[in-house]
């Protein structure tokens, strides 16, 4: 709830780290940002330059702690935290960690998925609507000078197939909203033996049974004025429902976790 100043669907994880005087990881980097708040005990840390992998960095390290480990670091910055100091490292800077008495940190992270995963998320989205039977269809005519040439009219109408089917805003939301609410620790949710229905969960209010959120799962909406569309994203799952929901998806949705049964509105819908 500290950091309801951004969006919560960003929220990846906190790690929490446990150091020694003298100890930390080594100067490292991260592909998203990240805000350290210290602690119990000192921690001092230095900052330098954002890590440009458009070309290979000399300094990075090759490991399988799945850190970015580098072997230098050009100081540019330091800070000495002391408990409850909190340090914003944006994604990309070069940072190092040495604890000054036994300490603990802990390390909120951000999701932030690359182009790369943006891209492939979309475009699977895209083809699960596609079948067999459409296919590319040439556009030779007697005109044609040579059969070893890909005409320009030919990849011109093969990109304007293609280009037709990734302006389609709505399979991009639902592929956002997937992606960044896809659960980080699925091994922390359990998955049910076998399906319950509305009919055998509304049988349950009012006997002093609460249904909760499960904490480890990650709940997002989104409102678009095209069709009065409301979506619901929950663990990477996908459910489009009517804009006079969207009271009841807030609640379901908001920071503080609550007993479900009490959102009226969530069972009036379902009941109706």
């Amino acid at each position: 709830q500290a950091f309801e100043f951004l969006p919560r669907w960003r929220i990846e994880d906190v790690m929490v780290s446990f150091a020694t005087a003298g100890g930390g990881v080594g100067p490292h980097f991260d592909q998203y940002d990240v805000f350290l708040v210290q602690g119990v005990g000192q921690r001092t840390w230095y900052v330098g330059d954002k890590i440009d992998l458009k070309q290979q960095h000399p300094s990075l390290l090759k490991t399988t702690t799945g850190l970015n480990l580098i072997n230098e670091i050009e100081v540019k910055h330091d800070f000495t935290l002391v408990n409850g100091d909190v340090l914003y490292i944006p994604a990309g800077y070069a940072h190092w960690g040495i604890s000054q008495s036994p300490s603990t940190c802990y390390s909120v992270g951000f999701r932030a998925p690359s182009y790369a995963e943006l891209i492939e998320s979309f475009s699977n989205r895209v083809m699960d609507q596609l079948t067999e039977s459409q296919r590319f269809a040439d556009q030779t005519d007697s005109k044609m000078s040579d059969s070893a040439e890909i005409a320009e009219k030919d990849w011109q109408h093969a990109w304007k197939i293609a280009i037709g089917y990734l302006m389609d805003q709505s399979i991009f939301l639902n592929a956002f909203g997937s992606l960044v609410t896809e659960v980080k620790y699925p091994e922390l949710i359990e998955p049910l033996t076998e399906e319950v229905t509305h009919e055998e969960l509304i049988a349950f209010r009012g006997q002093a049974v609460e249904l909760l959120r499960n904490p480890a799962s990650r709940f997002a909406y989104s409102v678009r004025a095209v069709r009065a569309r409301l979506v619901l994203f929950v663990d990477g799952e996908v459910y489009e429902l009517d804009k006079k929901n969207l009271p009841a998806i807030r609640q379901l949705c908001a920071s503080e976790l609550e007993d479900i049964f009490e959102i009226n509105g969530l069972w009036h819908s379902a009941e109706g």
